[in-house]
Parts: C-alpha cells; sequence; structure tokens
C-alpha cells in the first residue's frame, strides 16, 4: 500500500508524461496509397504534435514521437492499429514500405485473431502521431517492513463515535482505526 493511498491518482496526474494524439483520415486501399501523401500527413502531424508539447515547455529534444495507422481488410468494421518504427516514417515512404505495413497488418491480425487473408484487399483508414514529453516520476517511498508482533504498529488511543464515544487503537502512520 502506498504511503498516501488518498492521494495516489493525484500522483499519477502530476507524473503521467505530457501527451498530444495527431490523428487524420486516410481512407485508401493499400495497393492505391499514394507513399508521398501518407510522408506529408505524417509529417505535418508530427509538427502539430512537437509543437503543442513545445508548448507546455518541452524542448524538441526532448519531445518523442510514436507512429501507427490503423487498417482492415475490405468490409470490416473494425480496425487493427500497427506501430510503425519511427525510422519507416523518417525515411521516405515507399510502395515497398507501404507493402511493409500490410505485411505487418497480416501479421498483426492473425496475432489477435488467429487467422489472416494474405490475398484480401487491405484498407488504410487512420494515420496517427502521439508526441510525448516526458515528466520527472520522483521517488515512491514504501513502508518499512514489521515483523510480527503486532504491538509496534498501535500508535495511541482516541475518542471515535459509535453511536456513542469508544476507546479506539490507531494505527503509527496510517493514523486509522484498527
Amino acid at each position: 500500500m502506498p504511503l498516501t493511498p488518498g492521494a495516489f491518482s493525484a500522483i499519477g496526474l502530476v507524473t503521467a508524461d505530457a501527451r498530444y494524439d495527431v490523428y487524420r483520415s486516410y481512407v485508401s486501399s493499400a495497393s492505391k496509397a499514394i507513399p508521398e501523401t501518407m510522408q506529408q500527413i505524417y509529417r505535418e502531424m508530427a509538427e502539430q504534435g512537437i509543437n503543442k508539447i513545445k508548448e507546455l515547455g518541452f524542448t524538441r529534444n526532448t519531445i518523442s514521437l510514436h507512429y501507427s495507422i490503423d487498417l482492415r481488410y475490405a468490409g470490416q468494421s473494425h480496425e487493427v492499429t500497427i506501430d510503425i518504427p519511427a525510422t519507416i516514417i523518417k525515411s521516405k515512404v515507399t510502395h515497398a514500405i507501404i507493402q511493409k505495413l500490410v505485411d505487418m497488418f497480416h501479421e498483426r491480425h492473425k496475432y489477435l485473431f488467429g487467422h489472416c487473408s494474405p490475398n484480401a484487399t487491405v484498407e488504410f483508414i487512420t494515420l496517427s502521431v502521439s508526441a510525448t514529453g516526458p515528466m520527472p516520476k520522483g521517488k515512491m517511498y514504501e513502508i518499512e517492513k514489521g515483523d510480527d508482533n503486532p504491538t509496534q504498529a498501535r500508535k495511541a488511543d482516541r475518542k471515535v463515535f459509535f453511536a456513542e464515544f469508544q476507546d479506539t487503537k490507531l494505527a503509527p502512520h496510517l493514523n486509522v482505526p484498527i
């Protein structure tokens, strides 16, 4: 148990990394996708994400980018998200890269659903970029481990009202009745 369980959510809030997600529709069959257009869209989204995170006081060299794409088989109503290594986007997007994304989709689909259809038409649906600025995490302290003797956990007695006041025992560092 953390030392301050009531504040644990707040601690998570103030230590969570700053993140800005950018999404852009790009509905196209893989065979008709235009590499240069995809490259330009990813560049624009990355720039938008970087600028938003920089507004929060982060410097460019601390901001990381994560690229992904949502794909599906033609006629399906749900997409599968594929994480794209940044090196693919930072290099020139080509038809070979597009085929690699399709191959990654087939692998992911098989992993998730136990099958894939390599000869089926694959559609690109959504391109996305996440820009992240890292927050310092600080150090969490652990409660020291006690021994089997419960008397050391006793801090004091105090009056507590249970339809009438009664004496109760308090845990030393939690300040709650035990």
